[in-house]
C-alpha cells in the first residue's frame, strides 16, 4: 500500500466547480497551527473541571473562577482561522485562491469538511 500524501478534490459551489490538490501535513506544519488552537487551555480546563470535583467550601470557589477565566480565554480562539491556516498550507493547484474566496465568503470550516468529505467519497470508491 502506498503512502499517499497528496489528495485529489473537487469543490462545487453553485455552478462553479473547483479542483485542487490537498497535501497532508508535515510535523513541522502541524507544529505551525498549534498557536490557532487552544489545546493545552482545554486540557488545562479539563483538569480544573476534575479539581473542582473533589475540592470543598473556599478552593471550590477559587477553582470554578480558575476554569470560568479559562474557558472565556478558550471562547477567544478563531477556530475559523485555524481552518484558514490549514487550507493555506494543505491546498494546491490553480484553483487554491478561488477554494479560499470561497472560504471567505461561507466559512473555512464548511470549506475543510467539504474537502475532506470529497476525499473521503473518492477513497471509497477505489
Amino acid at each position: 500500500m502506498k503512502l499517499k500524501l497528496e489528495h485529489e478534490f473537487e469543490l462545487t459551489v453553485g455552478e462553479d466547480t473547483y479542483k485542487g490538490l490537498f497535501v497532508d501535513l508535515t510535523k513541522k506544519e502541524t507544529k505551525k497551527l498549534d498557536k490557532y488552537s487552544p489545546t493545552d487551555e482545554l486540557k488545562k480546563a479539563t483538569k480544573l473541571q476534575r479539581k473542582i470535583k473533589v475540592a470543598s467550601g473556599k478552593d471550590k470557589a477559587v477553582l470554578e473562577n480558575e476554569l470560568d477565566e479559562l474557558l472565556e480565554a478558550i471562547d477567544a480562539y478563531d477556530t475559523d482561522e485555524l481552518y484558514k491556516q490549514r487550507l493555506i498550507l494543505s491546498l494546491k493547484g490553480a484553483d487554491k485562491d478561488a477554494v479560499l474566496a470561497v472560504g471567505e465568503r461561507y466559512g473555512y470550516n464548511r470549506v475543510f469538511d467539504t474537502i475532506i468529505e470529497d476525499i473521503s467519497e473518492r477513497k471509497a470508491k477505489n
